[in-house]
């Protein structure tokens, strides 16, 4: 696979937030008595400004769209290359992406609530379809939806989540290290920011003024 590069705006910071799954456990979709194959391929870190602290996974069922997606030229937002960017280049490129976006824990949670984090899931379906978006309060007594984190720090994210309802499962591992360009095992190479300006010269010397005999 040719390296890819990705582009921080010259505006923004210079470390960019690219965050691609280094493989893992497959994932699946079951509808309509039809499972298809999901893996975890990127995941938006969180960020205050930009996503309120959420941090967003997204999966691909297209490895060709994943490696085209992967080839763009992206911009970042103060660093960060959203969830939203890499869903769309995927749905762009023919794949039929799932987003999972995952809150923050209630600090002041006690017992089971420590363990229940809001969600939301987007399923994308073929295009000119809406896309089914699920929220719930994952681990939460009669939830559809849970979640399970085996780690969760500011280098590494994993877990899984998994949805049932009439006729529609997911189950969705993740393994994603933060702040790393992983593709499928590969490391990318980002195109590093440009050196500052060189600081100007120094002024010359102002010339000694004569003294009068």
């Amino acid at each position: 696979m040719n390296s890819a590069k990705f582009l921080c705006a010259a505006a923004l910071a210079a470390s960019c937030g690219y965050a691609f799954a280094d493989g893992g456990s497959a994932g699946q979709l079951t509808r309509n008595g039809k499972t298809t194959p999901y893996t975890a391929v990127h995941v938006e870190p969180p960020h205050r400004q930009i996503n309120f602290g959420d941090e967003t996974v997204v999966f691909s069922d297209d490895a060709k769209a994943t490696e085209a997606a992967a080839k763009i030229e992206y911009g970042t937002i103060d660093g960060v290359l959203t969830a939203d960017t890499v869903a769309a280049q995927l749905r762009d490129h023919g794949a039929h992406p799932i987003t999972l976006k995952i809150s923050p824990a209630d600090s002041g949670a006690e017992g089971d609530a420590k363990d229940q984090r809001n969600v939301e899931i987007v399923i994308w379906s073929d295009a000119g379809k809406p896309p089914a978006d699920i929220s719930a309060v994952a681990n939460a007594p009669d939830s559809k939806v849970q979640l399970r984190l085996a780690r969760d720090d500011d280098q590494r994210l994993e877990g899984t989540a998994t949805y049932t309802d009439d006729g529609v499962s997911a189950a969705l591992p993740f393994a994603l290290d933060k702040g790393m360009l992983v593709f499928f095992g590969k490391k990318l190479e980002m195109e590093a920011p440009p050196p500052p300006p060189p600081p100007p010269p120094p002024p010359p010397p102002k010339p000694k003024s004569k003294s009068k005999s």
